[in-house]
C-alpha cells in the first residue's frame, strides 16, 4: 500500500508502487534507455546504435568501393545490417568460404545460428550460387554463407567484383 515518489524540481517524475512503476514525463538514463509514456515503463535495459565495418575474410583484402555497416542493439540481440560493393581484386580463385568479418559484437556461438537474408541489390555471388545459399555458420565474430548441410559457398564461385547487401541478427 505504500509507495516511492521521485520529484525533480518540485514536480513528480517517477513512482513506484506494488502494482509497478508509473512515469510522468520523460527521462534518459545515462545508458541511453528510454522511459516514457504514462501507467507503466517503457524501459530497455540496454539499447544502442552505431556503425560496423563488414569485411570479407579469408582473403586477401579485395579493393572496396564500400564496406558500411549499421547495428541496433538491445540487450543481448544484435541486429546488423551492411553493403560490401568490390570495386576490383577479389581472388575468385580462391575455394574458402564466403565469410563475412568485422562484427560489432562477438556472439554467442552454443549452436553457430543467426539469422540471415540477402538485401535487394547481390550480384557479387551468381545467381545459380544464390539459389544454392541455404543457411550460414554463425561463428561468434563473423557469419560464414553456406550451401547445403556441409557445404559453403565459396570465393571460386564468386564475381571479381559486384555488391553484396545484407541484414542478420544474433544474440550475445
Amino acid at each position: 500500500s505504500n509507495s516511492q515518489e521521485f520529484y525533480m524540481n518540485g514536480t513528480k517524475r517517477l513512482e513506484v508502487t506494488n502494482s509497478g512503476i508509473s512515469v510522468t514525463g520523460s527521462a534518459t538514463l545515462s545508458s541511453g534507455a528510454y522511459i516514457g509514456g504514462s501507467g507503466g515503463s517503457n524501459l530497455l535495459n540496454d539499447y544502442e546504435e552505431g556503425t560496423w565495418t563488414p569485411a570479407f575474410h579469408y582473403i586477401s583484402a579485395p579493393t572496396y568501393s564500400t564496406q558500411t555497416g549499421r547495428y541496433t542493439k538491445v540487450g543481448r540481440f544484435v541486429y546488423c545490417t551492411g553493403v560490401l560493393e568490390v570495386g576490383s581484386g577479389l581472388d575468385t580463385s580462391d575455394t574458402d568460404s564466403v565469410t563475412i568479418a568485422g562484427l560489432p559484437f562477438t556472439g554467442n556461438t552454443d549452436h553457430n545460428v543467426c539469422l540471415f537474408t540477402f538485401g535487394r541489390y547481390t550480384n557479387i555471388l551468381s545467381q545459380s550460387q544464390l539459389d544454392g545459399y541455404t543457411s550460414v555458420r554463425f561463428l561468434g565474430d563473423k557469419v560464414m554463407l553456406m550451401e547445403g548441410h556441409e557445404n559453403s559457398l565459396d570465393y571460386n564461385n564468386c564475381n571479381s567484383s559486384g555488391t553484396l547487401e545484407f541484414a542478420f541478427s544474433y544474440q550475445l
